[in-house]
């Protein structure tokens, strides 16, 4: 700074090169006065987007310095802090304060830890103001300039950072991209605006990609986890165990019974049809589960093959010389379910609600006509791990007072009185 300005100064850029510089610099204090609410409702929608960029911006770079430094804010007084500044400030004429990043940047690198850092570079500011101030007319604009990219460098090094970013979120990376360019493309506060924007867009997304997923149980640690993900997993005959990951509202309420309706392979206005045509639910709970006598006689059959051509290896070996195992004999490569748990004909069904943070009315509504369509076909749903956001909701929508009998705390209980209250047994574990 002190190079640029001799230098500015001496060698007359301003006036020789037509370098832009900083200019007159005012000294001293402006008068206190009261300020005037002449233009206040010209410029009211202004001043509205003015102070909630400037608080936003503000608390964003805090909690960025306090996840650096390792302590915590309360937004809260920040809030409270910005408003009794600007209140004080209003009387000196001052532009609205907020955290700048540049500043923050620039304190930051220089090894600032307190808020004593900040009284020092106050008065330091007062010192050019009062006194300084006329001696940096010549100071080039380029060199500020300078001052502030070298105190980005480390924000500028995030870049680098975007391919670590990308695999640990996509959403992630998106929303930085988007952020990043509409901050440089249309200036910081409607580039913040545009962020906020598209932030609360991949929420709504995330939600309607959400998938359902049939669980099971892991015996070994008494928990139900998704099937696809676990080795040692034990379904229930009849009784099916859906999950979904993601709150129940308005957006994915459809989404949510397409889904339990496919991974429960029971459709209410199929089963409706097939229950027509055969004449009565006894007649179709009896064809359902002579397919599943035929499933299970199948799988013991190609399980008994296995077994010989295992026993007798040189009829069996394969020209690359392996034997072939049971999930060789399973159509389009999906292995064999040793539990056969899967067949026959759906009589409970299960929804573990504990990754629905939130229910909305709607989310409500689809519930009750998910009890409501299988209920028609004879087939009980029911609720497990419902949390207590949800609950209120349910609660409110007289759900609980319809269907309150249908909820259960855990899973397990849950599945304890399907099974209590199931229909004949049917064979439920084909050992191997």
């Amino acid at each position: 700074v002190v190079i640029g300005t001799l230098a500015s100064h001496y060698g007359h850029f301003h006036d020789t090169y037509g370098m832009k510089t900083v200019g007159k610099v005012p000294a001293g204090l402006p008068l206190p006065k009261i300020p005037s609410f002449r233009d206040a409702t010209d410029n009211f929608s202004e001043a509205i987007i003015v102070a909630v960029v400037a608080f936003a911006q503000s608390v964003s770079l805090a909690a960025l310095m306090a996840k650096k430094h390792h302590y915590r804010i309360d937004s809260n007084q920040e809030f409270i802090a910005y408003g009794v500044s600007n209140i004080f400030g209003s009387f000196f004429s001052c532009y609205p304060a907020a955290a700048s990043v540049s500043r923050s940047s620039v304190q930051e690198s220089a090894g600032g830890k307190t808020q004593l850092t900040s009284v020092f570079s106050a008065a330091l500011v007062l010192v050019v103001i009062l006194v300084i101030g006329p001696l940096f007319e010549d100071l080039p604009n380029c060199v500020l300039s300078s001052i502030i990219v070298v105190a980005l460098r480390s924000m500028f090094m995030q870049l680098f950072q975007l391919r670590k970013l990308f695999h640990v979120s996509a959403y992630d990376f998106v929303i930085w991209i988007v952020t990043f360019v509409s901050v440089v493309v249309f200036y910081v506060d409607i580039g913040l605006w545009v962020g906020i924007g598209f932030s609360f867009v991949t929420v709504v997304v995330r939600t309607q990609v959400a998938k359902a997923r049939i669980l099971k149980k892991i015996d070994p640690v008494n928990a139900f986890a998704d099937e696809s993900k676990y080795i040692k997993t034990r379904g229930f005959s009849g009784i099916r165990i859906v999950g979904f990951n993601a709150p129940l509202y308005f957006a994915n309420g459809d989404l949510f019974l397409r889904q339990v309706y496919t991974l429960s392979d029971t459709k209410p206005e199929r089963v409706r049809k097939q229950i027509k045509r055969l004449g009565s639910i006894s007649e179709f709970r009896r064809q359902s589960s002579l397919k599943s006598l035929e499933s299970i006689s199948s799988f013991r059959s190609a399980r008994s093959d296995t077994s010989t051509r295992s026993s007798n290896p040189g009829s069996s070996l394969e020209e690359n010389g392996f034997l072939p195992t049971s999930n060789d004999l399973a159509p389009m490569g999906r292995p064999i379910d040793t539990s056969m748990a899967d067949c026959g004909y759906v009589h409970h069904i299960i929804l573990d609600c504990s990754s629905m943070c939130f229910i909305d009315t709607v989310g409500g509504k689809i519930l009750k006509q998910l009890c409501d369509d299988y209920k028609s076909i004879h087939v009980t749903v029911l609720l497990a791990c419902i949390c207590d956001q949800a609950w209120s909701v349910l609660e409110k929508t007289k759900f609980v007072e319809k269907y309150g009998d249908v909820t259960y705390m855990t899973v397990e209980d849950a599945v304890t009185a399907a099974r209590l209250a199931s229909p004949a047994e049917e064979p439920e574990n084909i050992h191997m």
